[in-house]
């Protein structure tokens, strides 16, 4: 679902793309904390651990990316909404 929302992020205004893209940020690091403190970890949890770090490296991944698109839309990336003429469409 994210993937297609990407698709239509310039039919937005700027402002509002960046301010959602700051409230994925924060999800991510609200679930990332909750999977963390979850208590599958240590000895006891084999295989299970490597699961939970997987989601954590994700979720990590996920992040790191979502703030360098940020960092590029603030920067002045992409034509949005109500900046002028969009770029031709995609044959």
């Amino acid at each position: 679902m994210f993937g297609a929302a990407l698709g239509c992020v310039v039919d937005l205004p700027r402002e509002e793309a960046v301010a959602l893209l700051e409230e994925r940020l924060r999800g991510l690091g609200e679930w990332r904390r909750g999977v963390a403190a979850d208590g599958t970890s240590g000895a006891g949890a084999g295989h299970l651990a490597e699961v939970r770090d997987l989601w954590l490296h994700a979720a990590g991944s996920d992040a790191a990316w979502t703030r360098g698109l940020i960092e590029r839309i603030a920067g002045g990336a992409y034509v949005f909404e109500g900046e002028g003429e969009p770029p031709a469409p995609v044959s």
